[in-house]
């Protein structure tokens, strides 16, 4: 096995997207700051998304995530999605990606 590759049971109940669309992240940062970020989405499913954004945020965080279907930070239909982060990892650089599960389903967002 690669080191740093899981090999176990697939977990996830719903299947990924990999779209790499602009996210507008706001709630508060691991400090308690509010946070207004700019981030990149990863992937995003039915049950949430996992994307990369300049500030930590505490594990159990609610937040609010607009995705911006565009290639432009600032064009292009947009999505308001709330969640709870249920995974922070700091990256190189002090960026933090999070996994994002929705406290509604997708689906129900659109509807």
């Amino acid at each position: 096995m690669i080191p740093g590759l899981y090999g176990g049971r697939e977990r996830r109940r719903h299947p990924r997207s990999r779209i790499p669309f602009y996210v507008t992240v706001t709630g508060a940062d691991a400090d308690g700051n509010e946070i207004d970020d700019l981030g990149i989405l990863h992937d995003i499913s039915q049950g949430g998304l996992y994307l990369r954004i300049p500030h930590c945020v505490e594990q159990g965080a609610g937040i609010l995530c607009l995705i911006r279907f565009s290639e432009e930070p600032t064009g292009g239909p947009q999505l308001p999605v709330r969640g709870r982060v249920v995974r922070s990892e700091i990256r190189t650089l002090g960026v933090c990606d999070l996994a994002v599960e929705f406290t509604r389903p997708l689906l129900d967002e659109l509807g």
